[in-house]
C-alpha cells in the first residue's frame, strides 16, 4: 500500500453522512479487500508490462472470440466491470446512479473529501468508457463521481434529467462552500450537463467534450437504427465496429504509450494498446444489447432537440469549456 492507493467508494451519492453501522463496517471491510486485490493487480500489471516481448505473440483464435463475443475472451473485460461497478451497479434496481470509480492513485494524491466535486456525465454507452483511461489522473485533482446508466434504464430524456438531478443534489448537499462543483459531460453526457447546469445553480463550471448537441449533423440518425436491426450473430461485433463511434481507438491505444520511453518501447507499448482495447471495448455488448441501443438513440435525438438553440443556452449562467475533436 506504500506505492499506490485505491479511489473507491458506494454507488449512491458517495457522501458520507458519518453514522456507522455493522453493515457499513462490513461494508468497509470488504472495499478494502476489494481495494487490496487491485493494488496487486496493478502491481502484476506493472511487472508483466516490464517483462513481456517487445512483439506481441497474436492468437487469431482468441482474437476471433474477442471480435465475435465468443468462448472466454469474448466475456467483458473484468477489470472494466470492477471499475464501472457494472454488477453493482446493474443489480441495484434503482435506475441510473452516481458512484466512485475503482482506480489506482499515487499514494500522495489528495484526499477527495478536500478536492472539487467533478460529476462525470457519460456518453451513449452510460459507463465511461471513452473516458476511463483519464479517471487516474483526474482522481488526483478531483473528488471524481461518475453516473452509470443501467442498460435496462427505459427513462426519457426529461425523466433522466429529473433524476439526475436527484443524485447532483445529493451529492452536493454534504460537501463545504468552498468546495466548487463540476459537471464534465461527454457526448450525450453534454446534453445531460447542458439540461443540468441550467436547473442546478450549484453548479459553478461546465465542461464538455465533443457534446451531442450536433445529433442531427452526425452519423447516428443514419447508422444507429441500422445497427439495432442487426442479425443477433453481427450485433456481437459491435463493440468492434461502434468504437471509431464512441471514441478514437488510436488516442486510447496511445495512452499505453510513455512518452519518455525509447521509440522501440513506444511502438510495442502501441501494439499491446490496441489488443487491450480490442478485449477492453467487450465491456459494450453488456451496456449496450440492441434494445438498449434502440431507446438510448431517441433519448439522445430528443436531448439534443431540447438544448438547441441560443433561447435555451442563454439560459445556463455557468461558465462553460467547450472541448471539441475528431
Amino acid at each position: 500500500g506504500a506505492a499506490a492507493k485505491v479511489a473507491a467508494g458506494g454507488g449512491d451519492s458517495g457522501v458520507d453522512n458519518g453514522r456507522g453501522s455493522s453493515s457499513s463496517s462490513r461494508g468497509a471491510s470488504s472495499r478494502a479487500s476489494a481495494s487490496e486485490a487491485l493494488l496487486e493487480e496493478a502491481a502484476r500489471e506493472a511487472q508483466w508490462r516490464k517483462d513481456r516481448p517487445l512483439l506481441p505473440t497474436i492468437d487469431p483464435a482468441k482474437l476471433a472470440e474477442i471480435v465475435f463475443g465468443s468462448g472466454e475472451e469474448g466475456k467483458a473485460d473484468k477489470r472494466l466491470e470492477r471499475m464501472f461497478r457494472m454488477e453493482e451497479n446493474i443489480n441495484a434496481g434503482s435506475g441510473p446512479r452516481l458512484y466512485v470509480p475503482d482506480v489506482v492513485v499515487p499514494p500522495d494524491a489528495p484526499e477527495a473529501a478536500t478536492l472539487p466535486l467533478l460529476i462525470y456525465l457519460p456518453g451513449l454507452d452510460g459507463t465511461g468508457l471513452a473516458a476511463y483511461r483519464q479517471f487516474p489522473k483526474l482522481r488526483t485533482r478531483f473528488d471524481l463521481r461518475n453516473l452509470f446508466v443501467p442498460p435496462g434504464d427505459r427513462l426519457g430524456f426529461e425523466e433522466l434529467v429529473n433524476h439526475v438531478q436527484g443524485l447532483l443534489e445529493k451529492a452536493a448537499s454534504g460537501i463545504a462552500p468552498s468546495r466548487p462543483v463540476y459537471l464534465l459531460g461527454e457526448s450525450f453526457g453534454g446534453l445531460l450537463a447542458l439540461a443540468l447546469a441550467e436547473r442546478c445553480d450549484f453548479i459553478d463550471r461546465v465542461v464538455l467534450v465533443n457534446p451531442a448537441t450536433s445529433f442531427a449533423d452526425s452519423p447516428w440518425p443514419a447508422l444507429g437504427p441500422a445497427l439495432t436491426q442487426l442479425p443477433a450473430q453481427v450485433y456481437t461485433t459491435l463493440p468492434v465496429v461502434l468504437s471509431p463511434v464512441l471514441a478514437n481507438p488510436l488516442t486510447m491505444a496511445l495512452n499505453a504509450i510513455n512518452p519518455d520511453d525509447p521509440l522501440p518501447r513506444k511502438a510495442s507499448d502501441f501494439l499491446y494498446g490496441l489488443l487491450d482495447l480490442l478485449q477492453e471495448l467487450t465491456a459494450l455488448r453488456i451496456a449496450l444489447p440492441a434494445a438498449t441501443l434502440t431507446h438510448r438513440l431517441q433519448v439522445l435525438k430528443d436531448g439534443a432537440q431540447a438544448v438547441s438553440g441560443e433561447p435555451f443556452l442563454s439560459r445556463v449562467p455557468q461558465r462553460t469549456l467547450l472541448l471539441v475533436g475528431q
